[in-house]
């Protein structure tokens, strides 16, 4: 009986680490998947600022200024974009207002003189405060993409930092609006 017993005891142990194995194995593929996915991704975004930057030229040496513009804020706004995946998560209102900034300059090219936009903030110290990145920037897409497009006619954005203060605690708040 005792044979028996540790038969199946050593049975179920050389079955259990053949799981092991087995699943050791599987989770180092998806690593190996994962990982070449990631260099993938980083190479992706080198290759298309490389082809920006290559229309960017053409267009300065064919005096292309307007068009030089557009590529290099598109180019600036796809960097703040792809810095999601980096380890910096929080950048400065500076920074964000900046992206904002390209974002809403394309826009202007697109729609022309049919988009007004300003950018106010009560105290410069505020543009030192961090945020989380695309904090300020989908705001103002969602404020052009269902208050300017459908009305095809004169729009603005207004964006005001102010900082209030609740209780003890004080909180910064960015507020977009399309009139």
């Amino acid at each position: 009986r005792e044979l028996a017993s540790l038969e199946s005891a050593f049975n179920r142990m050389a079955d259990n680490l053949d799981a092991s194995f087995q699943d050791a194995y599987q989770k180092g593929l998806k690593l190996q998947e994962s990982e070449s996915r990631l260099l993938a991704a980083q190479i992706n975004p080198h290759f298309i600022f490389n082809v920006l930057e290559a229309i960017n030229m053409r267009c300065v040496d064919a005096g292309l200024k307007d068009i030089s513009h557009m590529v290099t804020n598109l180019a600036n706004l796809l960097r703040g974009n792809i810095g999601i995946g980096s380890g910096n998560q929080k950048i400065t209102l500076e920074q964000e207002l900046g992206y904002v900034r390209y974002y809403l300059d394309l826009q202007r090219q697109r729609f022309g003189e049919s988009l007004v936009y300003s950018i106010e903030q009560e105290d410069d110290e505020l543009l030192q405060y961090l945020v989380p990145r695309l904090t300020i920037q989908p705001l103002v897409e969602n404020a052009i993409v269902h208050g300017l497009e459908p009305r095809r006619g004169l729009g603005s954005v207004t964006i005001r930092l102010w900082e209030e203060e609740i209780g003890r605690a004080h909180v910064r708040t960015p507020v977009t609006h399309n009139n």
